[in-house]
């Protein structure tokens, strides 16, 4: 891969894994969300005590047992080798448009870092973090400065805190001989937009439909979740249905980003 094709930096993948479903039958109503399921980060960090992070006038504290998604620097023509760092996560970058010239390169600046991420890096390999770094948009980086070292303890594939990272299914209609569901993906709090999605052997489209006239049960597949109706009533606007996981407890779906790490959802 071409260097310049690289991004400029590359946070922890985000995962789905089919096996945090528990299998369930029951009945749902029409525009009734019945299945959340929260997503991961493949890669991230706690730190054992509060870190303040100071770079020129930008100053943050990230606290202890504070989950930090692990973020590379790749290295030139890389993309497995570079600098590791924790960071705050990647927050929604808004583009400032219809600026003059010399006031939209000032204001790129300020925009690159008003929703910087804030990280700590091991500038030594001693396997402890000793020094801030803040990231803005694309390649703005300042480096911070030096604080006691601190320890990190790394994790693989822990839920991301809050409820603003998960996949929500949802049963958006109910009819005689099909019934429809809806898959939303959120992401840091927003929805992320799509009509199909692939990861290796799983896909799921964000309108499934399942077709029931000929009989019941039917189904539908969705990231490795079977999701059966069992029985309807469009009368009432409910459908019977029973949902289970078809994936191993190690099998998971990356939910992909979109460009480079300047997330837009």
């Amino acid at each position: 891969m071409a260097q310049q094709n690289l991004p400029d930096r590359i946070e922890s993948p985000v995962l789905f894994f089919p096996a945090d479903v528990e299998a369930v039958e029951r009945k749902a109503t029409e525009g009734e969300i019945f299945l959340t399921i929260p997503l991961r980060w493949a890669f991230s960090g706690k730190l054992d005590r509060d870190v303040e992070v100071v770079a020129g006038e930008h100053r943050a504290t990230l606290r202890a047992g504070e989950l930090l998604p692990k973020v590379l620097i790749p290295a030139p023509g890389k993309t497995n080798e570079g600098r590791f760092l924790f960071c705050t996560r990647n927050k929604v970058i808004e583009e400032r448009k219809g600026a003059a010239p010399l006031a939209a390169l000032v204001d790129s600046l300020r925009d690159s870092l008003r929703d910087a991420q804030f990280c700590v890096e091991d500038t030594d390999a001693d396997g402890k973090v000793d020094r801030g770094v803040v990231l803005g948009k694309s390649r703005t980086e300042i480096a911070g400065e030096n604080f006691p070292p601190a320890t990190v303890t790394e994790f693989a594939n822990e839920i991301i805190p809050g409820s603003g990272d998960r996949v929500d299914i949802k049963l958006d209609a109910v009819g005689k001989k099909r019934s429809r569901l809806l898959v939303a993906v959120w992401q840091n709090g927003g929805p992320r937009p799509f009509s199909e999605m692939q990861s290796g052997r799983f896909f799921a489209e964000a309108f499934p439909s399942i077709e029931h006239k000929t009989g019941f049960p039917a189904a539908t597949t969705v990231f490795g979740v079977r999701v059966s109706v069992l029985a309807v009533e469009p009368a009432a606007n409910t459908a019977t249905l029973g949902w289970r996981p078809l994936a191993g407890r190690r099998e998971y779906v990356v939910i992909p980003r979109v460009t480079n790490i300047s997330f837009r959802y």
